[in-house]
């Protein structure tokens, strides 16, 4: 990319372009840089949510989620995808948002909320297997190795 704020040039109030910006900056390893686009996003949604509340949607807090989860503010991010999953419930993203969920709970320590999660991303789709690896390391981890969880996790290897 040749410059890549280009898309900030053109849609400087765009919370979506300032996320696109963030995630490359992140892979180009300019965390300063991703870290400004993300705090100009969770502004602008904010802003947006404030001035027009019935605009709410799924998107919406997926996006403000992926933010705070990028800002390494899990709580925050945590309530933003609840939010998203209790406007559009069957949303085929929604077992990613478990699993995501999962992952936060997992890096503060909170392991049976974690599990919670994965079952419910697990539930969503069956075979998402991602779930089922975070979930047979994490019985693992607490002694409780879980040999059909195994064998469906195989039956959905991709």
């Amino acid at each position: 990319m040749k410059n890549p704020d280009i898309s900030i040039n053109l849609l400087p109030d765009d919370p979506e372009s300032h996320l696109l910006m963030a995630r490359t900056f992140h892979k180009q390893k300019m965390e300063t840089q991703a870290q400004y686009h993300c705090e100009q996003a969770i502004q602008l949604y904010e802003r947006d949510l404030k001035n027009s509340p019935s605009h709410a949607c799924f998107t919406t807090y997926l996006n403000l989620g992926y933010a705070h989860e990028a800002l390494n503010q899990p709580l925050a991010a945590l309530h933003y995808w609840q939010l998203a999953i209790e406007i559009e419930p069957h949303n085929e993203r929604v077992c990613e948002l478990y699993y995501l969920m999962g992952w936060c709970t997992y890096q503060q320590k909170h392991l049976f909320q974690t599990i919670e999660y994965l079952q419910k991303s697990i539930q969503c789709n069956p075979s998402f297997y991602d779930s089922y690896s975070f979930l047979i390391y994490l019985l693992h981890y607490l002694g409780q190795p879980n040999p059909v969880l195994i064998q469906k996790a195989l039956e959905t290897w991709p």
